[in-house]
């Protein structure tokens, strides 16, 4: 690199010291012959937006994305066990709501008995569907 690294802006709107810049390496190396010298901070500009563009990736095309969508096969026996206590779990839950829900009408029906039909019930009640239509 040949060039001050720090620059300041002279009063003429230019800079004070020399633009820094990059020289070729005179390296014998193998991985030399393919380096690239950039002039101009444009030409570095240039290229760096070129690059952060081919490394810009379409978040529907990731991994994550696509697994997010999968569902997999856990063969742990942690796993399965959760599993099995969780799903156990859940239908004794539901069975008990359901029991305890009915737990009063079969303490009525244990202690009193079950409901004997009274007579005539079915008539008054549709004697008075009858009257409502009557009267309207």
């Amino acid at each position: 690199m040949n060039g001050s690294l720090e620059q300041e802006c002279g009063s003429g709107g230019s800079w004070e010291k020399e633009i820094p810049y990059c020289k070729r390496c005179k390296c014998p190396c193998t991985r030399m012959k393919n380096q690239v010298i950039f002039r101009t901070q444009k030409q570095l500009q240039d290229k760096i937006t070129a690059i952060q563009k081919k490394l810009v990736l379409e978040k529907k095309n990731l991994a994550s994305q696509k697994n997010a969508k999968i569902s997999v096969a856990d063969p742990r026996p942690s796993a399965k066990a959760v599993g099995s206590i969780v799903g156990v779990g859940i239908i004794m839950f539901t069975f008990a709501i359901i029991v305890l829900l009915d737990l009063p009408v079969l303490y009525r029906h244990i202690r009193f008995g079950p409901r004997k039909k009274i007579k005539g019930s079915t008539k008054s009640h549709s004697k008075s569907k009858g009257k409502e239509k009557k009267n309207t």
